[in-house]
């Protein structure tokens, strides 16, 4: 199920289940002479965290606004995302996950399309991932899948984040600076232009996919 936003909202996806992870013991031996020593086992079993459903969510996702009084000689506008790409996996099963997203073009109220054909590029800035969740967990940080990912307004999505085999567990937020919009070419008229970004979670090697 898809459902879709103005520069940003929530979404959800549900996921799998957990694995628990046990230790094998090892038989006691004598060292030498006078000395005995015998070992035992510290099994730890991983369970779902409670009220926890095994799911992989996409929590929230970050806004932009390039809000500025324009002049002629403009041709680039900075901006610093608000909210945060936030993924939550408790499947427990280290399948791993990407996070895509692409961009509509801009339009006015009145629905002209001011981005098509003349050059416009959204960069969505640098990007830094930190783990979110509470208590801290032992694991591997997704990754950037560039060092800033540019989209061009009605082109297909660009993977944007991703977790591979045995990473992404627990939640993970990535904030995002200095973003910018690039145009060749201004809108002649005063109105608010505004664009949807999709932002797709894909779960593990398949297509099982939801947007935002």
């Amino acid at each position: 199920m898809s459902s879709f936003s103005k520069l940003g909202i929530i979404l959800v996806l549900s996921g799998i289940t957990f694995l628990g992870l046990t230790t094998v013991p090892v038989i006691g031996h004598a060292a030498d002479a006078g000395t005995t020593v015998q070992q035992s086992t510290a099994t730890l079993k991983v369970e779902p965290v409670s009220g926890s459903d095994g799911s992989l969510t996409l929590t929230s996702v970050p806004s932009y606004d390039f809000s500025k009084t324009l002049d002629s000689s403009d041709t680039t506008l900075w901006t610093t995302p608000t909210g945060k790409l936030t993924v939550d996996d408790e499947t427990g099963t280290g399948a791993g996950w990407t996070v895509s997203v692409d961009l509509s073009d801009f339009t006015n109220a009145a629905g002209t399309n001011m981005s098509k054909g003349n050059g416009w590029t959204m960069g969505t800035g640098a990007q830094t991932t930190t783990y979110a969740g509470s208590p801290t967990q032992i694991g591997t940080a997704p990754h950037s899948l560039s060092t800033g990912t540019t989209l061009t307004p009605g082109n297909q999505a660009v993977g944007i984040l991703s977790a591979g085999q045995g990473e992404g567990l627990g939640t993970w937020s990535t904030t995002f600076s200095d973003a910018k919009l690039n145009f060749a070419k201004l809108p002649a008229m005063k109105a608010t232009y505004t664009a949807t970004m999709n932002w797709t979670l894909t779960s593990g090697p398949t297509s099982d996919t939801t947007s935002n």
